[in-house]
């Protein structure tokens, strides 16, 4: 099954195909041609390359992307029995519409994107626009601090934790280094790479280039 980030990483080549840079194509993706073609065919699609594509391609592979970290991602959030669930930086509610919805979820996002399902959605900031009554035994972060400076996030974790119950965690989730990535980042104008060790996590699960680290908080 491909998953987004391959399909990311042939846009990226094609790119470079574009600029003459052949050197760096690797061969096993030149005899790939169904993903080349497929990726070919979105940045046409879309009358651009990478840029562009990239939103069309996270939007349409969505469903592969559930997919793969369904299984490993909820066998960690339900390690320990929970009943209230927040999502932060939730975006279009991958993960937090495969959680049972019997669980009361929250989801914050300044700028939320397709439908999170029977959750309560904030539509705002972290932590400026939370709900000061609310605490909840799970917290994730999904695909989000990277999005901050170190300190920035580092502090959005110690933020996180006034809102946990006692015995409650933190879940983070970031990319694996890739040349894919930091092409990505670079080319799309930021966004920072961080290891599990940068949150002083000592034990990560690695999924589909992924890491899943977990910070337990006794409030």
């Amino acid at each position: 099954m491909t998953s987004y980030d391959d399909m990311l990483e042939a846009i990226m080549y094609l790119d470079m195909l574009k600029q003459k840079n052949l050197e760096r194509v690797p061969q096993e993706l030149i005899d790939n041609k169904d993903l080349i073609l497929y990726a070919a065919e979105a940045m046409h699609m879309t009358k651009s390359s990478y840029n562009y594509s990239y939103p069309l391609l996270k939007q349409g592979l969505n469903k592969q992307f559930e997919q793969y970290i369904k299984k490993e991602w909820l066998d960690i959030v339900y390690a320990k029995d929970f009943t209230t669930i927040l999502d932060i930086g939730a975006g279009n509610g991958a993960y937090l519409n495969a959680i049972d919805p019997t669980k009361n979820k929250v989801a914050i996002d300044n700028k939320p994107m397709g439908s999170i399902k029977k959750a309560r959605l904030i539509e705002g900031k972290f932590p400026r626009d939370m709900n000061n009554n609310l605490t909840f035994d799970v917290i994730v972060m999904n695909e989000f601090l990277h999005l901050f400076s170190p300190s920035v996030a580092l502090n959005m974790i110690k933020e996180a934790k006034k809102w946990l119950n006692k015995g409650g965690r933190i879940i983070i989730v970031e990319n694996l280094y890739s040349e894919a990535l930091e092409y990505r980042l670079n080319k799309l104008g930021g966004g920072y790479l961080y290891t599990p060790a940068d949150f002083q996590i000592t034990e990560a699960t690695t999924i589909e280039r992924h890491w899943i680290g977990v910070i337990n908080e006794t409030v």
